[in-house]
């Protein structure tokens, strides 16, 4: 938090003196210094060592800033003042610390004590949830199948998928209709309506029937949610092209 805290001041002091041109921070932690530039590898209190980083590279584009070890507890002035300051604050009976989840499963904990759902979800309520299946399921599912395969059925799965429909919604092209029929090119269309792969899905849903898969081949969110069906799923996507 203190060199984070530095870079705040000096944020702070080149919005009022625009001449500074360079700054130095000094720590006494070793790991502190090491985690501020280079935070991307799992670390209790990661998300601190990325904010810090990120504050430090916007502080790059305006002036030098070089970060230094020093020893601590000795006769450097700024650590006598800084130990000063964590002992008044230890002997400070106001409680004003602010909860930080070390990870993100006690980030969900937290969120759910903090806004918990008040009611079960109705059976009708149920209906209307888009996937039911876990996403650890899924994916173990796919590590069984070919690579290219397995991501497209996960590109499938999770909405983002190379289809005109969700493309035109990203901007990256500026008609959403399917090339071979000229409706909207959805995951629906591709999945369940386009006349085109017509003989490609009679023979996917023949696969379904005659393996006694649960699904219904008539509902695009249970066909991504059952895990039985992924390989019939990637070769009717490889007869589609």
């Amino acid at each position: 938090m203190g060199i984070q805290l530095a870079t705040d001041l000096i944020q702070e002091e080149i919005t009022m003196n625009t001449s500074i041109n360079s700054a130095a921070i000094f720590s006494d932690d070793q790991g502190a210094l090491i985690k501020s530039t280079n935070p991307y590898y799992s670390s209790s209190g990661q998300h601190i060592y990325v904010r810090t980083f990120n504050k430090l590279r916007k502080l790059k584009e305006k002036m030098e800033v070089t970060l230094y070890w020093c020893p601590g507890h000795k006769d450097i002035e700024g650590n006598c003042k800084v130990d000063e300051l964590a002992k008044e604050a230890t002997s400070n009976n106001i409680n004003n610390q602010k909860i930080i989840p070390s990870s993100l499963s006690k980030l969900q904990q937290l969120a759910m004590t903090i806004t918990p759902i008040l009611t079960p979800l109705t059976g009708e309520e149920k209906k209307h949830v888009k996937f039911k299946t876990k996403r650890k399921k899924i994916a173990e599912k796919l590590g069984t199948l070919e690579k290219g395969i397995a991501e497209l059925i996960h590109q499938l799965w999770a909405g983002h998928v190379p289809l005109n429909d969700h493309l035109t919604r990203i901007k990256s092209i500026s008609n959403y209709k399917c090339p071979e029929c000229g409706r909207r090119e959805t995951i629906n269309h591709f999945l369940l309506y386009c006349h085109a792969y017509r003989k490609a899905r009679n023979k996917f849903r023949k696969t379904i029937i005659k393996n006694k898969m649960k699904t219904n081949f008539y509902k695009s969110e249970l066909i991504l949610n059952s895990q039985d069906v992924f390989l019939a799923l990637g070769q009717y996507i490889m007869e589609t092209n």
